[in-house]
């Protein structure tokens, strides 16, 4: 989603891994599902990083929609890239998006969960670093649209997923 489109220098954070951005603004998992054949496959990746959700949950999609869809992407890994590991990163919700927290919420621990149900997923929580000790927005790591991520932010998600990245 554009919360890694508008991460440009992610290669910066990870020297020690060869990281290849292919996020689009906008998209939703199924369309990762629609574009696999163009934005994953090509590259005979080693490792895959999905972010999605963001836009799923946003646009009304119901939890157990997302799901089927995370699993289904998920399933299309296995089948074409048996035993390549998949990072799961949690969605983030936004002040933007506030109205829809516990739906995001609600898609995190099912990510969480699907996690274990498969040896090569893994799933990171990086919406947690979005939040005080009181559940509260930190809203010094958003931008001014309130719906995206600032550079502060990417500086903690680097580290959250820094340990999980194969090195080169």
């Amino acid at each position: 989603s554009s919360s890694f489109t508008r991460w440009n220098n992610i290669q910066n954070y990870f020297p020690e891994s060869n990281v290849i951005n292919r996020g689009f603004g906008g998209s939703m998992a199924s369309d990762l599902i629609y574009y696999a054949e163009q934005i994953i496959f090509p590259y005979k990746p080693s490792q895959i990083v999905v972010y999605e959700g963001d836009n799923d949950i946003g646009s009304g999609m119901s939890v157990d929609n997302f799901m089927v869809d995370i699993k289904t992407l998920v399933r299309l890994i296995e089948v074409r890239l048996p035993g390549v590991p998949v990072i799961l990163l949690s969605v983030k919700s936004s002040p933007r998006r506030d109205k829809s927290r516990a739906n995001y919420e609600e898609a995190n621990a099912k990510l969480y969960e699907f996690s274990f149900t498969k040896k090569h997923v893994t799933f990171v929580d990086v919406y947690s670093s979005l939040l005080d000790n009181k559940g509260e927005y930190k809203t010094e790591l958003f931008a001014s649209d309130m719906l995206h991520v600032n550079e502060d932010a990417y500086k903690l998600w680097a580290n959250m997923l820094r340990p999980h990245l194969l090195k080169k």
